[in-house]
């Protein structure tokens, strides 16, 4: 079977694949004894749990060393409810996950604002806390002895047995793993999480709020590892402390490495291989922690991404439609281009609330003061940008531009000065400025460069959505109705870029100039009444400069106020309409592209000598070409 025919057949590879392996488990239990139907009922319990930490792990980043802990807050839950106080097996069952899904919000609310190395930290802690509860709380949950008999739901008068739970456990593996692909893979939610993990800045300056997104994805995390606890009670009806001991939780990081993190079928794989070995090694278990430790390190160092990570890394190469000797490496031309009045359609501009009539300020930044210890990066630097221009921000090498757009975009916290944005001051938090409508593009590509260019634009469009996660979940018809109209503004968007051939391509995979072109289009998707651009003619081609700059007028002409950093001389005078210099942390000149052009501060500030009796026009256009 060649790549071509499986890129070709790929969906009904998939969907034969899928019937097949419901087939094999449906009528698996009609061949298989007592042990047999326990042990592949553990395993779809495993499954599950592993499938929960790789939504915490693979799709958000999160390194969480608590979700033993999460499985045993679940099986303890609903081992208490049901023999102490007498609940309903089934409403048990809810809460359980319930309960877990609670607990991982408190976590993640005191844990996500540290950095990953601190997060596993923290979390660890949290998991030792869980089981210090668990073996002081006797008189609930039995202390070291656990609790024992714990009654199974029932159908009618009867209750389940092992093989009906066998069947239980593994529709709720199917039911996991389908939920967890309507979420990562079809919904703006997941895209957000990925996105976090990729590049935290670019998705920041989208609008994607960090900590909100980190706890929503912890919360479902830690809720699917609760209900694994809820079917492991219900299948063992026996549970101790050692339920949620490290060495559990290594076994997990292990499947979910070995398999592939961030891939749906990579922690089946894993929870399979380490089920087997320990099967096949059960006489031998004092080595079974030194066996998994050490396939932990092998994966590790000689198969990062895990082996169905590695499998889908070598298919996307082997049948990306990128091919350097077929691509042209260029944007597509200006005249491709959509007209302003489509362009407002397709980013809904209309519907924006921080629209400022075209002429007046839609930006005032007065006095702003920027230090870092002793050293001042803005010395009271004031800007003002019309609604309705291209605002031109030069100046030479460490004149604090950067710095001022961070403080602009409340990625960096201003000492003195004030920023209004749209008659308003701006927000604290630099997601919320994006979404005011302010949005940047940074000097360095900020792609997510391990999803899809079509992916990469539809990030964007997190805001616009008003469906809750659950009904994402659960493949709800007017979540699919939202992805859909979401999916379709995409796809006209790649296509006004020409790039549309390229949807499917990892965004790593595109040509530099291609990669800008993408970060803009990809900004645009947050529907911007102010435009922010940090160098984007760097690495540009003559024939891609010149694109750039018709797609900045289309832009300008749409309503969309841009503010334009650039060392580009001659691309900013030709844009621009209004042009601020900075030196040293201050304004020393602003006006017409004409009028700067032949400031002389302006000049001595590029050349670095004094300008007296030198020759203006020559002088501008050694500049030109010195910086261009």
């Amino acid at each position: 079977m060649t790549l071509d025919f499986i890129k070709h057949n790929a969906r009904i590879i998939r969907l034969t694949s899928i019937f097949i392996v419901a087939l094999i488990v449906f009528i698996a239990p009609q061949f298989l004894d007592r042990y047999w139907t326990f042990f592949f009922g553990a395993l779809g319990i495993t499954i599950i749990l592993a499938t929960s930490l790789n939504l915490a792990i693979g799709y958000t980043g999160l390194v969480s060393i608590v979700h033993s802990g999460l499985y045993g807050v679940g099986a303890y839950t609903v081992a208490i409810l049901v023999k102490e106080f007498g609940w309903s097996p089934w409403i048990a069952l809810s809460m359980g996950v319930i309960a877990a899904a609670f607990v991982g919000a408190i976590i993640s609310l005191t844990t996500v604002r540290v950095s990953h190395l601190y997060f596993a930290i923290v979390t660890l802690a949290f998991n030792a806390i869980i089981v210090e509860v668990i073996r002081e709380s006797r008189d609930l949950t039995g202390g070291q002895i656990g609790i024992f008999s714990i009654p199974r739901p029932a159908l009618g008068a009867e209750k389940l047995d092992d093989r009906a739970m066998y069947y239980l456990i593994w529709l709720g593996v199917l039911f996991s793993l389908w939920s967890l692909h309507n979420l990562v893979d079809n919904s703006r939610y997941g895209r957000s999480f990925r996105a976090l993990k990729s590049n935290e800045p670019a998705a920041i300056a989208l609008g994607i709020n960090p900590l909100g997104y980190k706890m929503l994805s912890f919360s479902l995390s830690a809720g699917m590892a609760g209900f694994a606890g809820v079917l492991f009670a219900y299948l063992n009806q026996f549970i101790s402390p050692q339920l949620v001991g490290l060495e559990f939780g290594l076994e997990l990081f292990v499947a979910v490495l070995l398999g592939g993190s961030g891939t749906l079928l990579g922690p089946i794989l894993g929870v399979v291989f380490l089920a087997s070995v320990r099967e096949f090694i059960k006489d031998y278990a004092q080595y079974q922690q030194l066996l998994f430790g050490s396939v932990l390190i092998a994966t590790m160092f000689l198969i990062p991404k895990g082996i169905w990570g590695e499998l889908k890394a070598f298919y996307v190469k082997q049948t990306s439609k990128f091919n350097p000797d077929d691509i042209n490496p260029t944007i597509s031309d200006p005249a491709d281009y959509l007209d302003p009045a489509t362009i407002r359609s397709l980013l809904e501009l209309d519907n924006n609330q921080h629209q400022i009539e075209t002429g007046k300020p839609i930006l005032e930044a007065q006095g702003v003061v920027k230090s870092f210890g002793g050293l001042q990066a803005l010395r009271g630097v004031d800007l003002a940008v019309n609604a309705g221009t291209i605002h031109g921000l030069i100046g030479p090498n460490g004149s604090g531009k950067s710095t001022l757009i961070n403080c602009l975009t409340s990625s960096m916290e201003r000492n003195e000065g004030s920023i209004v944005y749209a008659n308003q001051n701006t927000p604290r938090y630099a997601y919320r400025v994006a979404k005011s409508g302010m949005v940047r593009v940074f000097q360095i590509p900020h792609l997510f460069g391990d999803m899809t260019v079509k992916e990469n634009i539809l990030t964007g469009f997190h805001g616009r959505g008003n469906v809750d996660p659950i009904s994402y979940i659960m493949g709800l018809p007017y979540a699919r109705r939202e992805e859909a109209e979401m999916q379709r503004i995409a796809d006209r968007l790649l296509e006004v870029a020409g790039l549309q051939d390229k949807a499917e391509m990892q965004a790593n995979l595109l040509p530099h100039g291609q990669q800008r072109l993408l970060e803009v289009l990809r900004a645009l998707t947050v529907s911007p009444s102010l435009l922010i651009l940090d160098e984007p003619a760097t690495g540009l081609v003559t024939r891609e400069v010149q694109a750039l700059g018709h797609l900045l007028e289309k832009l300008r002409d749409s309503g969309i106020t841009i503010l334009l950093i650039e060392h580009n001389m001659a691309f900013v005078m030709s844009v621009c309409d209004r042009v601020t210099v900075l030196e040293e942390g201050e304004k020393i000149a602003e006006g017409t592209p004409t009028e700067v052009q032949h400031n002389q501060r302006v000049i001595a500030a590029y050349l670095g000598e004094s300008v007296k009796g030198i020759d203006i026009e020559k002088t501008m256009q050694e500049a030109v070409e010195r910086y261009a």
